[in-house]
């Protein structure tokens, strides 16, 4: 998958790592079983996942981050604190 901007994105916050921890803790839990998940149930789990994470983006409180930034911005800090998600057209 030649994504280097979905690399870059999810750097910080270890998304990939956390992936794979996630799917390890899986196989502990299951073991073989694992296999008779059936692809359509990880489809749909998978979607509806990354769709709460979405979610969860879009509608996060940032009045603690821009205060953060206003003050930064007063005192002369030439940096912004806050992550800007970015919406999709």
């Amino acid at each position: 998958m030649k994504r280097p901007g979905l690399a870059l994105a999810a750097m910080d916050n270890k998304l990939a790592v956390i992936s794979l921890l996630a799917l390890d803790d899986f196989h502990d839990d299951l073991g073989e079983d694992i296999a008779l998940v059936e692809p359509q149930v990880l489809v749909g789990g998978f979607r509806q996942l990354f769709q709460d994470f979405a979610d969860h983006v879009r509608k996060r409180d940032l009045t603690v981050e821009r205060w953060l930034d206003d003050r930064s911005r007063k005192v002369g800090l030439p940096f912004s604190l806050i992550k800007r998600a970015r919406r999709r057209p």
